[in-house]
């Protein structure tokens, strides 16, 4: 379980809300973990911050041997302790929410952010939205989950 929550503007998204470890404004959500194909966490670390298009100092490290660091590195070390991994890497990008002249993150402000969005924007988002894993339920999906821009913008299947 982490804190999770959409609160990361991604300009490569057209301004669609990510989903980042936010320990002021998320929900614990339970995660699902991937063994990596690397040998070595470092290596694991450098492909993921290449394929987020990101830097490393983003990228969150726990190690059995007790490196650890990144935003939820207590939450994570303490189930790699449990789980018996030699490591784990995850994205650590912050929430920018506030950025950019938006006001703090709350419901009611991503929402308002959310419905002002392009039409491009809003497909984004609701792309992102549908394809989070289904038990990653958060206060502010389960408000989007309601927008009728939300449903308007993903076609379901028949």
């Amino acid at each position: 379980m982490l804190p999770l929550e959409f609160v990361r503007v991604s300009r490569a998204r057209s301004d669609a809300l990510t989903l980042v470890i936010d320990e002021t404004h998320g929900a614990p959500v339970e995660v699902s973990v991937a063994q990596s194909r690397h040998r070595s966490w470092t290596e694991a670390a450098a492909e993921l911050a290449a394929r987020e298009n990101t830097v490393p100092d983003e990228i969150g490290v726990a190690t059995a041997d007790g490196t650890v660091r990144g935003k939820g590195r207590e939450a994570v070390a303490e189930w790699l302790a449990e789980q018996g991994y030699d490591a784990a890497v995850w994205t650590g990008l912050p929430n920018n929410f506030a950025e950019a002249g938006r006001p703090p993150f709350s419901i009611p402000a991503a929402l308002a952010h959310l419905r002002q969005l392009s039409a491009a924007g809003q497909t984004n988002a609701a792309a992102y939205f549908a394809r989070a894993p289904e038990f990653v339920r958060t206060p502010l999906r389960a408000e989007v989950e309601t927008e009728n821009w939300m449903r308007a913008a993903i076609p379901r299947p028949r």
